[in-house]
């Protein structure tokens, strides 16, 4: 999990006996808490016992450290784009409006026609073959 519109609700749970230990298991995994990290603040000052594993959970880097171990080799492709070039034309947010979008964003980099730039689908998947 990243982050979004369940932070909030996930830190409320952090009171509920029922749900905190769920809560933990979330939020020790996510990254994307932006101001809410002041109410996970406040909570630990507080003395709540489960805010303080997700605090120790983010000190540990828990969410880096259980990720997958990286490919011995990983193979990409590089693409020589001529004139000039855009965030949008590499990543538009029409088709994947999230960064965590990745798999999206790749079909759909370059997917307009223009000099040196052939699509696979003009206008909505870019050259990927």
């Amino acid at each position: 999990m990243q982050g979004g519109y369940n932070i909030h609700p996930l830190i409320d749970a952090l009171e509920n006996k029922k749900l905190a230990l769920i809560a933990v298991k979330a939020l020790s995994h996510t990254l994307l808490i932006f101001d809410n990290f002041y109410d996970v603040e406040k909570k630990s000052k507080a003395g709540n016992p489960h805010v303080k594993q997700v605090v120790q959970s983010w000190v540990d880097a828990v969410w880096y450290l259980s990720r997958p171990e990286l490919a011995e080799k990983i193979t990409v492709m590089v693409f020589k784009v001529t004139g000039e070039t855009n965030t949008d034309d590499l990543s538009p947010a029409q088709d994947a409006w999230s960064r965590p979008d990745i798999p999206l964003h790749a079909l759909a980099m370059l997917k307009n026609e223009r000099e040196g730039i052939v699509p696979d689908k003009t206008g909505s998947v870019g050259p990927i073959k």
